[in-house]
């Protein structure tokens, strides 16, 4: 299987203004090279992919900088360069990529380890998706992560965050580049929207009567493959550096990783 990265984003403007001067001219405004316990976020990310079964080649769709600096924590990953939107480059990274499915995840959740790659896939594979996503009960993640603040959505099932990672068909691209095409457009038009999902989809969200198993029948229509959601009790899937709080709660527990990895 093929991993993707992108790493085509800037540092968040919101966290931008709470950093040291010489913080920014290290990263280069390159989110990816937002520096951690003196390693950029991205060379975190590398290493909790290395050894991961399945795992075979490795993409980083990113800025220049990033590209530049990438031989240096994987000789042997693969440079793309990263296009205007998001939804671009994740098309940029299934073109690039070779497996039939491919696991695409952000630059930032620096706190995953391989752990949480072999976890995801593992469930993956044993739920016999094609298109899968992460998601983490607030409860997991708020007891991991105290003090960081998540988007929850509530369904009948419960109350999840979303993961910054999924796993997708590559026989998909054609479809998939036309949904995030449509979500785009529609994103502040309610009417294109319900064209998308459908407008029963709508006001069951709504109203809060979405469950879990009405997101994976609408997914796997939308893509026409098998599509489900993989809730995870690890919840650095779904921790992701965007505000000051975030960055200082990913410092301290590096930091308190060191001091357990030192006693060892």
């Amino acid at each position: 299987m093929d991993a993707i990265i992108l790493a085509g984003g800037e540092i968040p403007s919101g966290l931008r203004e709470s950093l040291g001067a010489a913080i920014l001219e290290s990263a280069h405004g390159e989110r990816a090279l937002l520096p951690l316990q003196g390693r950029p976020a991205i060379a975190w990310l590398l290493d909790s992919l290395q050894g991961v079964q399945g795992i075979e080649r490795i993409t980083v769709v990113g800025q220049k900088k990033t590209l530049e600096l990438l031989p240096q924590w994987l000789p042997d990953a693969i440079g793309v360069t990263a296009q205007k939107t998001l939804s671009a480059n994740v098309i940029a990274g299934i073109d690039a990529a070779q497996s039939s499915l491919v696991l695409i995840m952000t630059c930032d959740i620096p706190l995953a380890t391989p752990q949480t790659w072999n976890d995801f896939l593992a469930k993956v594979s044993t739920g016999n998706w094609e298109a899968a996503y992460p998601i983490v009960r607030s409860e997991t993640m708020e007891s991991t992560f105290p003090g960081g603040k998540r988007t929850y959505a509530t369904v009948t099932d419960g109350r999840f965050t979303g993961g910054n990672a999924f796993v997708l068909p590559r026989a998909c691209r054609p479809a998939l580049e036309k949904v995030l095409e449509t979500a785009y457009n529609a994103r502040k038009n309610p009417l294109k929207l319900a064209g998308l999902l459908g407008i029963q989809f709508i006001i069951k969200a709504t109203t809060k009567r979405l469950s879990i198993a009405d997101v994976e029948k609408k997914i796997s229509q939308v893509l026409n493959c098998r599509a489900g959601a993989v809730e995870m009790q690890d919840a650095a899937i779904a921790f992701d550096i965007d505000k000051a709080t975030d960055y200082k709660l990913v410092e301290s527990t590096f930091a308190k990783r060191g001091k357990i990895n030192k006693k060892d």
